[in-house]
């Protein structure tokens, strides 16, 4: 049972990793999108961003179970793990809703030039490489510290 939920995890961290390479290579502030295209952009990276953040949940709770031996002992290694999967699901439930939220409630999403736009567009920004960040430094100490 116990290998069964260290692949399931391993598969969920693969997951994740692959939905924030596809968060940072989109870019929903570009001037050649039409405003159906980026709604449409919008309102698929709000689902895949629900949907990512159950991902990170089961595998935060997968990780909590199979990290149980290791609390007992005090290593504090586990702790940092578990410490940046909330960050993750942090980063993901405040800044990722709220940048998809500013694109989505602008006034005239055509002009790319509005305060508005440019700060949705920098909120996005900091959203997708913060997340890239954190996933970068899951899967490091994910390699050094497996279970």
């Amino acid at each position: 049972m116990r290998e069964l939920l260290v692949k399931v995890h391993i598969g969920l961290g693969y997951l994740l990793a692959a939905y924030t390479l596809y968060v940072l290579k989109v870019n929903p502030s570009s001037k050649q999108l039409s405003a159906e295209a980026r709604a449409a952009l919008l309102e698929k990276l709000q689902r895949l961003l629900r949907l990512a953040s159950y991902v990170a949940l089961v595998a935060f709770l997968i990780g909590g179970y199979l990290a149980t031996p290791y609390f007992k002992s005090g290593q504090i290694w586990v702790y940092f793990k578990l410490l940046l999967f909330l960050a993750l699901m942090a980063v993901m439930g405040a800044l990722g809703s709220k940048s998809i939220r500013s694109f989505q409630q602008l006034s005239n999403p055509l002009d790319v030039d509005s305060p508005q736009f440019l700060r949705a567009a920098r909120m996005f920004q900091r959203f997708k490489w913060l997340q890239f960040a954190v996933v970068g430094l899951l899967f490091l100490v994910a390699y050094w510290k497996p279970f």
